[in-house]
């Protein structure tokens, strides 16, 4: 076994770096700060949570940055506002909403420890002292912690280094641990030529996800796999397209696995929670996510088992 190495493209990175970069922020208010709302001004668009889940900004790109999967209960507004507004306001105010930020668990927030490693990445000291001068406008001691709000035009404003390292960080931290053998990884190229140039690479943008990634695999050399594996899949398309691919659950154990079968994780109401692509000798194409730092990979059996667990799981097979 050797040490999982994924390299990102410069071209994608570069991608990666101006998807980031957006014409607003987004800020969330439980009922007990809604009072903040007003200092964003009369620019600010003000949405009900639920609202806001149904519209144009709770998008692919949205939900990935502000991992609005993890907000915690009790949010009642969303405000858009433009980009300039946020630097803008009183020390004191943007203060208080950094900590609602921090307090309802939105994304773009970061652990001032982590952020102390990415600013030795930036090589003159000069550039290094002016992005921390920066960074400091936005940051806030709670709960003993300090903590980094990154918005939009911190982000438009960051030095390209350390742009660069904090997603490559971030990216680095969702490898799994081990990947094939070379001698391995070449013999399921040649087998699954349809997918090979997406084992063990990241996708330009967010939105693919393993049921995608699933039934590209699924679908052949046939099917326009490049078109599939960058869609947003969700699990009511992802049955349809097994069914069609003539999948069937069957009753084995994982001893008995073959190649092209399918493993499936389902929660305890019944919803599919995750899929992945048997390539043979215990090892799958796989992508735990629809974010774009979320690479397609070759991983191990042991790996998925790690990571999703043993239990409601279920095997199809290609009938």
């Amino acid at each position: 076994m050797e040490e999982q190495q994924i390299k990102i493209d410069s071209s994608v990175m570069n991608t990666w770096i101006d998807c980031i970069a957006t014409e607003f922020d987004l800020f969330f208010f439980s009922s007990a700060n809604e009072s903040l709302i007003k200092q964003l001004g009369s620019s600010a668009l003000i949405m009900n949570y639920n609202n806001f889940l149904q519209s144009e900004f709770h998008n692919k790109d949205t939900v990935n940055f502000y991992e609005t999967w993890n907000l915690k209960e009790g949010i009642e507004k969303v405000c858009i506002v433009h980009l300039d507004i946020f630097p803008t306001l009183p020390k004191n105010i943007r203060k208080y909403i950094i900590e609602e930020q921090i307090k309802l668990n939105r994304g773009l927030i970061f652990n001032w420890n982590f952020v102390k490693e990415l600013l030795r990445k930036v090589p003159e000291e000069k550039v290094r002292t002016k992005t921390h001068k920066l960074l400091s406008k936005y940051t806030l001691n709670y709960n003993d912690e300090k903590f980094l709000l990154i918005h939009a035009k911190l982000w438009e404003e960051l030095h390209y280094n350390f742009k660069y390292h904090l997603i490559l960080r971030l990216s680095k931290e969702y490898i799994s641990n081990f990947t094939a053998s070379k001698k391995t990884y070449k013999l399921l190229a040649n087998k699954y030529p349809h997918i090979s140039s997406y084992f063990n690479s990241y996708p330009e943008k967010n939105g693919a996800n393993c049921f995608a990634a699933t039934l590209a695999a699924i679908s052949g050399a046939q099917a326009q796999t490049d078109w599939l594996i960058y869609n947003w899949v969700d699990f009511t398309t992802f049955h349809n397209g097994i069914e069609l691919n003539q999948y069937k659950k069957v009753s084995i154990s994982f001893k008995e696995l073959e190649a092209e079968d399918l493993i499936i994780w389902m929660n305890k109401d019944g919803v599919t929670l995750h899929a992945t692509f048997h390539l043979g000798y215990n090892y799958f194409f796989n992508k735990n996510g629809q974010s774009f730092i979320l690479p397609w990979e070759i991983i191990s059996l042991e790996e998925l088992l790690t990571m999703w667990g043993k239990d409601n799981i279920m095997i199809y097979r290609k009938q």
